[in-house]
């Protein structure tokens, strides 16, 4: 009897507390023996990734360029607008002579000198020379001897010697302070290495030393005119010199805009010669005119 009752004493209450269990989920809505719901995924719709491409802007049925060949055609037209003034103040030139030069760069800058635009749009080496400056000399060279007479050739044909004679000595006079920073020189010894780079000088070293470096010194070339100690430092491959960088080229040429025609003490060129915002769409991959004049190659070669 005893047993019996004990056992009825723990039976009540667990159906207390079951009941109570009951209750309190009644309370809150849930059933009790049920799990608490799964939510559903989100209905999802997977949409293919479209290729964002830049929009064109496009003037007058043209599209506007870049900005690396926007550079290129404003740096090129400022280059020949600046010999334009150098040939008129040199010169003495007739008003008709000045609209003949006018508009000849006007209608062939462009097309002369594709290669060079092109192949500087492409380009993305930083580091790669493209020397405007060369290129424009060189076929305003060819302009002067369509369009000016004998003595006046003559005239021009002498400042570019002086220019390069000018730019031989500069280059050269750099090269052998570099060489003498990196193993000490005397003045005798500087005056021989001077002498040695003038029998070996380059016109690309002046395009070199424009557009991206120094030229080396080969040391070959000054061995015999250094000391023992000197020749040592110069063959010892654990000693290391930093590469002389320069700064110019492209950086700090003339830019002019491509709406404002060639002028030449104020004689413009022709207005019935569109500019190159006005012109239809071209492609600059047309094979350039080849020229050379004095012994150069060809005026708009790969750069």
């Amino acid at each position: 009897m005893n047993v019996r009752c004990s056992s009825l004493l723990c039976f009540f209450p667990c159906i207390g507390l079951l009941f109570w269990a009951w209750v309190s989920a009644c309370a809150s809505g849930q059933e009790v023996d049920e799990p608490p719901p799964v939510p559903r995924p989100l209905d999802i719709k997977v949409v293919p990734a479209m290729r964002l491409l830049a929009p064109a802007m496009v003037v007058q049925g043209n599209e506007i360029p870049d900005s690396r060949r926007e550079n290129a055609l404003r740096w090129i037209r400022g280059l020949i607008q600046r010999e334009l003034h150098a040939i008129d103040q040199l010169c003495r030139l007739s008003s008709e002579q000045r609209q003949q030069l006018v508009n000849t760069a006007e209608t062939q800058w462009k097309n002369r000198l594709a290669t060079t635009i092109k192949g500087y749009i492409e380009s993305h080496n930083p580091r790669q020379p493209f020397d405007f400056e060369m290129r424009v000399e060189r076929l305003i060279g060819v302009w002067v001897g369509e369009h000016l007479n004998e003595s006046q050739v003559s005239i021009w044909n002498a400042e570019i010697d002086s220019r390069n004679d000018m730019r031989k000595r500069l280059v050269i006079g750099l090269m052998v302070q570099d060489t003498e920073r990196k193993l000490g020189l005397t003045a005798e010894q500087m005056e021989l290495i001077d002498g040695a780079l003038q029998e070996r000088w380059k016109a690309s070293w002046w395009s070199m030393y424009r557009t991206s470096t120094l030229p080396e010194t080969k040391f070959s070339w000054i061995s015999n005119i250094l000391s023992d100690s000197q020749r040592t430092m110069g063959m010892d491959r654990g000693v290391t010199f930093s590469e002389t960088y320069v700064q110019g080229g492209t950086i700090d040429l003339p830019s002019t805009s491509l709406k404002q025609r060639f002028e030449m003490s104020g004689v413009e060129s022709d207005r019935s010669i569109l500019l190159t915002g006005d012109q239809p769409s071209q492609e600059l991959s047309n094979p350039p005119i080849e020229i050379r004049m004095r012994g150069e190659d060809a005026i708009d070669g790969p750069p």
